[in-house]
């Protein structure tokens, strides 16, 4: 029961970094992509640079920096799991 009630603390954990590390690359990736465009249109319409926006972070979700945030809820809680099991069963 100890270690059931121990994983979920650390989900818990891991979820709220998770969720703070994808909104920070998600922010400053739309950051980017505002400069990016007042760079290229310095007049240019809010309603299109929106779009622009819209459509650069959907493909934004498929890049391996996007992907690689799924670590944070995979490694730690493996490598805790494996010590738990490597230290009891050896």
């Amino acid at each position: 029961m100890a270690l059931l009630r121990f994983v979920a603390i650390i989900l818990l954990f891991e979820a709220a970094i998770f969720v703070i590390i994808r909104r920070w690359l998600r922010t400053t990736e739309i950051i980017r992509l505002e400069r990016e465009w007042d760079e290229r249109h310095p007049r240019g319409d809010s309603e299109v640079r929106r779009l622009f926006v819209q459509r650069a972070m959907a493909g934004f979700e498929r890049t391996w920096r996007a992907r690689l945030v799924w670590l944070v809820m995979i490694v730690p809680l493996a490598a805790i799991l494996t010590i738990i099991y490597l230290v009891n069963h050896t």
